[in-house]
């Protein structure tokens, strides 16, 4: 058993720190063993993640991963490599993360 955070967001949308503050902080604070940065709609934190793992050899695994908007909520998007089109039916967005070996997770089950 592990310790996972698989819904966190960076600067580079809605989110305050940048993802190798994020990486650093989760190294030196924290006991997870998985996480991944779900910013909303976008992939770029995870060119940026990819890029500091390369660099780095952390303790904790990264997941690919965003959280996308649907026309009924948002879906957490996990081990996704492309973009995919926003605000689309959830089942629609559920097949596209399934079509790329993806895992689509209910980040806020209540608001759906």
């Amino acid at each position: 058993m592990g310790r996972a955070d698989l819904h966190m967001h960076s600067n580079c949308n809605d989110g305050v720190n940048s993802v190798a503050e994020l990486f650093e902080y989760i190294e030196e604070h924290t006991q997870l063993d998985v996480i991944s940065i779900t910013d909303h709609d976008i992939f770029e934190a995870q060119q940026i993640a990819e890029e500091l793992c390369k660099r780095k050899k952390y303790r904790f695994e990264f997941v690919k991963g965003a959280e996308m908007t649907t026309l009924r909520g948002h879906l957490l998007a996990l081990f996704v490599d492309k973009p995919i089109e926003t605000l689309l039916p959830v089942e629609d967005t559920v097949r596209l993360i399934h079509e790329q070996g993806g895992l689509a997770i209910i980040p806020h089950p209540m608001s759906m």
